[in-house]
């Protein structure tokens, strides 16, 4: 949903506001969610969550791979609060425009990925992959043990200034500059942790005393540190500010049948 809101101050001065809101909804489940199949095949190691079981998944060497996705079930929400302005003057041979925008994303997600697990057969044991696989004998198995969920917050921002120039009555050059800052994303209970190279530490965002007592208790005060205590933002990536975009182009009328315009530009863009 969103609203627009024009105002004209007076026959070369208007302003234009905007609001917007968006939010997306996916989910993805596996055909066979709900069933205990590990249980039934004699498997004891998957996950026992009633909302994730269902068939694991096999890769089988040169056939289809068998049971669920790794990744599903697949379950996020996604929101777009936009605000904006946009002010429109028209001064002799100027027509000036200006504005900025701000729009920031909520993005909701728990990370369900290999809960059930992955099983690969490669013929590592018969040479053969098919009987392998009816022998039961795995090259590899892989699982994710426990899931946790995303609660991802991220802004930008944008601003421009643009000037369409009547040079000549058969000439207008536009010309015009424009700002953007995207942060990077931050989770909102402070749940990311990041490896930092330059430093050689484990950098968590998350500063609290009982998580300090348990890396004192694990030995670990000279290898974790925290985002703070590093100069890092809670992204614990720092932003680039230095996305500046000016643009430049042109229309030419050549012949004074004007029948015919040329247009060209040039731009940098983020």
């Amino acid at each position: 949903m969103g609203i627009d809101f024009t105002h004209l101050f007076t026959s070369t001065f208007l302003v234009e506001l905007h609001s917007g809101y968006s939010r997306n909804t996916t989910h993805e489940n596996c055909i066979w969610g709900g069933i205990n199949v590990p249980r039934q095949l004699g498997f004891s190691g998957p996950t026992q969550d009633p909302d994730l079981i269902g068939f694991p998944l096999f890769n089988i060497t040169d056939y289809a791979s068998i049971g669920c996705a790794a990744n599903e079930p697949v379950q996020f929400h996604v929101t777009d609060i936009q605000n904006g302005f946009k002010f429109t003057w028209v001064k002799s041979r100027h027509v000036v425009k200006w504005g900025f925008e701000h729009s920031r994303v909520r993005f909701n997600q728990p990370f369900f990925n290999n809960n059930r697990g992955t099983y690969n057969i490669t013929g590592s044991w018969t040479t053969a992959p098919l009987a392998d696989f009816m022998l039961g004998q795995m090259n590899a198995a892989t699982r994710t043990v426990g899931w946790n969920r995303n609660y991802l917050r991220s802004t930008s921002m944008g601003a421009f200034l643009n000037d369409d120039f009547k040079l000549r009555p058969n000439l207008t050059l536009n010309l015009g500059v424009r700002y953007e800052v995207d942060l990077i994303p931050a989770d909102r209970y402070n749940h990311l942790t990041n490896f930092v190279p330059e430093i050689g530490k484990v950098v968590l965002v998350f500063d609290d005393p009982s998580v300090k007592d348990v890396i004192a208790s694990a030995g670990l005060k000279d290898r974790v540190t925290f985002a703070g205590a590093a100069g890092l933002p809670r992204s614990l990536v720092n932003p680039d500010y230095n996305n500046i975009a000016p643009r430049a182009g042109f229309a030419w009328t050549p012949w004074k049948d004007r029948r015919t315009v040329l247009r060209g530009g040039y731009g940098i863009f983020y």
